[in-house]
C-alpha cells in the first residue's frame, strides 16, 4: 500500500460509469476543473510544525537596571562600579534544545468520501490502481451522510 507524507490524502480513482435511477448510464467528466467525489484510501500523520513545541524565551540581561544603577550613582566610585558591572562579560546562555517536529492530525480518515477538484491532484498508478494524491487543504468537503456512497 502507499502510504502519504505529511498533510497529503490518497484517493481512490473513480472512473467507472455510473447509473442514474432512471437508468441512464453516466460517465465520469473529463473536466479537472469539475468538482467530484472519491473514497479516501489514505492519509498521512498531519501538518509538519517546528513550532508546537518549541523552548521557552532564552533568558536576556537587564541592561535597564545596570543603566538606571548607573545614572543614580552618588559618587565617582559608585559610578566606576556600575560601569564595571555593565562592562563585564556576559555569562553564555544555556544552549536551547531544538524545537521538536510535530505533526497537527488531519480531519480527514481513510473511508471517508470527500469532494476535491482533479485539477489540485497528482494521479498515481500504484498496484495496477489508479489514485489521486492530493494536500488536505485543497479537498472542499467531506460527505457526512450515513451510508454516502
Amino acid at each position: 500500500m502507499f502510504k502519504p507524507l505529511y498533510e497529503y490524502v490518497l484517493i481512490e480513482k473513480d472512473d467507472a460509469p455510473k447509473k442514474t435511477e432512471s437508468g441512464l448510464i453516466t460517465g465520469v467528466s473529463e473536466d479537472p476543473n469539475e468538482a467530484r467525489f472519491g473514497e479516501v484510501v489514505a492519509v498521512g500523520d498531519g501538518y509538519r510544525t517546528d513550532q508546537a513545541l518549541s523552548p521557552g524565551v532564552p533568558e536576556t540581561v537587564d541592561v535597564f537596571s545596570k543603566l538606571q544603577a548607573f545614572s543614580e550613582a552618588e559618587t565617582f566610585q559608585d559610578a566606576e562600579q556600575a560601569m564595571a558591572q555593565m562592562l563585564e562579560p556576559k555569562s553564555q546562555p544555556k544552549p536551547q534544545p531544538k524545537p521538536q517536529p510535530m505533526c497537527l492530525a488531519l480531519r480527514v480518515k481513510p473511508g471517508d468520501r470527500v469532494l476535491f477538484r482533479p485539477r489540485s491532484a497528482v494521479t498515481v498508478d500504484h498496484g495496477g490502481s489508479s489514485y489521486y494524491l492530493i494536500k488536505e487543504s485543497e479537498l472542499m468537503g467531506i460527505d457526512v451522510r450515513e451510508g454516502a456512497e
